[in-house]
C-alpha cells in the first residue's frame, strides 16, 4: 500500500472514531491499537501519535508524519480544525471527499477495461492471422516471404496500431476532464464547509487557495480576493471581479443579500457535481461506440494491407 492510499484509510478511520466525540488524540491512540488494519495505516498513527507526544500540534504533526503522504488540502483544513476545535466535522469532511475522489479514480479504471479488452482481441486476430497465413492463403507463399509483402505488412500493423493507440490516447485524456472533480468544485465545497463552520471567510479562502493548487488561474484569482477582503472590499465585489466565478454570480449575489455566505459555496458546489455528473455520463456512453469505430479501423486497415494483397495473389482462400 502506497502512503497516500494509506493517508486516505487513515483519514477515513480518523473520522468516523472522531465523530464519536472522542478528541483527536485519543482517537489516533485507538487507531494504533486496532487490529486487522494495514500495517501501513498503523504506521501513520503511531508516528502521529509521537510527534503529538513531542508537544507538536496536529498539523504540524501531519506535515512531518514521514510515513503519510498528505496534501496541502489535508493540512489546510487541519489548521482550520486546531482554530475552530471542531476535528470531528473536519476530518469527516475529508474522508468524503477522499471518497469522491476515489470514486473518479475507479471509473477511469473501469473505463480502461473495454478498449483493454478491444486491444487484446485485435492483437489476438493480428497474431492469429500471421501464424496462420500460410495454411490459409496456401498459393501465397511466395508472395508472404517477398520484400513487397513484408514491407506492406509492416505499413499496415503500423497504421492499424496508430489508429487503435490514437483512439485510447484520447480516452484517458478526456476521462481525466470528464469524470475528475474539478479544482473549482474542492474550493466550493471547502468554502461551504468552512464558513458553515464559523471560520471567517478571509481564513476560508486562504485554506481553499491549497485545493486550487493544481489550477493556477483559480489559485491566483483566490489569491486576489483574498487580498480585496483584508483591503476593505465587499465580498459580492470581490468575488464577481474573477470571471472565473461568472457561473456563480445569482448564488453569490443572493447568499450576500440574504446574509448566508456559506449557502452560495453549497450552491456552488452542487452545481458543479452536477455538470461533472452530466459529463461522466456522456462520456461514459461514448467508450463503446469510439471504441467500435477504432477496433473496426484497426481490421479494415489490417485486411488493406495484409489480407487482400494475399486474396489477390492466384489463391483466395482454401
Amino acid at each position: 500500500m502506497n502512503k497516500r492510499r494509506a493517508s486516505e484509510f487513515f483519514i477515513e478511520f480518523l473520522s468516523e472514531i472522531s465523530l464519536s466525540c472522542i478528541p483527536a488524540s485519543a482517537a489516533i491512540s485507538q487507531i494504533k491499537q486496532m487490529q486487522g488494519i494495514p500495517r501501513a495505516v498503523s504506521r501513520i498513527a503511531f508516528d502521529i501519535a509521537a510527534l503529538l507526544e513531542q508537544g507538536y500540534n496536529f498539523s504540524a504533526a501531519f506535515s512531518m508524519c514521514k510515513s503519510a503522504q498528505f496534501s496541502e488540502k489535508d493540512i489546510s483544513l487541519v489548521l482550520c480544525a486546531e482554530e475552530t476545535g471542531n476535528y470531528g466535522g473536519t476530518f469527516k469532511f475529508l474522508s468524503e471527499i477522499q471518497a469522491q475522489e476515489k470514486e473518479a479514480r475507479s471509473k477511469i479504471t473501469l473505463c480502461a477495461v473495454y478498449p483493454a479488452f478491444v486491444i487484446l482481441l485485435a492483437a489476438g486476430a493480428t497474431l492469429a492471422l500471421m501464424l496462420n497465413a500460410e495454411s490459409l492463403f496456401p498459393f501465397s507463399k511466395q508472395l508472404l516471404t517477398s520484400a513487397d509483402y513484408a514491407a506492406s505488412f509492416k505499413q499496415g500493423i503500423a497504421a492499424a496500431c496508430f489508429v487503435l493507440l490514437a483512439a485510447i490516447g484520447c480516452l484517458v485524456f478526456a476521462s481525466v476532464w470528464f469524470i475528475q472533480f474539478p479544482a473549482l468544485y474542492y474550493v466550493y465545497a471547502q468554502l461551504d464547509f468552512l464558513t458553515k463552520d464559523g471560520v471567517e471567510l478571509s481564513r476560508a479562502i486562504e485554506s481553499a487557495i491549497s485545493a486550487a493548487i493544481s489550477d493556477e488561474k483559480l489559485s491566483s484569482a483566490l489569491t486576489r480576493i483574498k487580498d480585496a477582503l483584508k483591503s476593505g472590499v465587499p465580498f459580492t465585489e470581490a468575488f464577481l471581479s474573477e470571471k472565473i466565478f461568472d457561473s456563480t454570480r445569482a448564488f453569490i449575489e443572493t447568499a450576500s443579500a440574504n446574509g448566508t455566505v456559506h449557502t452560495a459555496f453549497s450552491l456552488a458546489a452542487r452545481q458543479q457535481q452536477k455538470q461533472r455528473r452530466t459529463r461522466e455520463q456522456f462520456f461514459l456512453r461514448l467508450v463503446e461506440p469510439v471504441m467500435l469505430i477504432a477496433a473496426g479501423a484497426y481490421m479494415l486497415i489490417l485486411l488493406r494491407y495484409t489480407v487482400m494483397p494475399l486474396m489477390m495473389n492466384l489463391g483466395g482462400f482454401m
